[in-house]
């Protein structure tokens, strides 16, 4: 959700090309960071099982 200067200020902006996409980007649906969290540890432990090891090296 925009704040009320961000959309005074996009309300300001003449129509064009780049008004179209500032708003696709804007009502694009957001990513599920939780999913993702989950989505990259899952990645992490194949990847660690893959090359038999049971961490990172730091």
């Amino acid at each position: 959700m925009m704040g009320i200067s961000q959309q005074q200020e996009l309300d300001a902006m003449p129509d064009g090309m780049a008004k179209r996409i500032l708003l696709k980007v804007i009502n694009a649906p957001k990513a599920d960071l939780a999913k993702l969290d989950e989505m990259c540890k899952d990645l992490e432990k194949q990847y660690l099982e893959s090359h038999h090891m049971t961490e990172f090296p730091r």
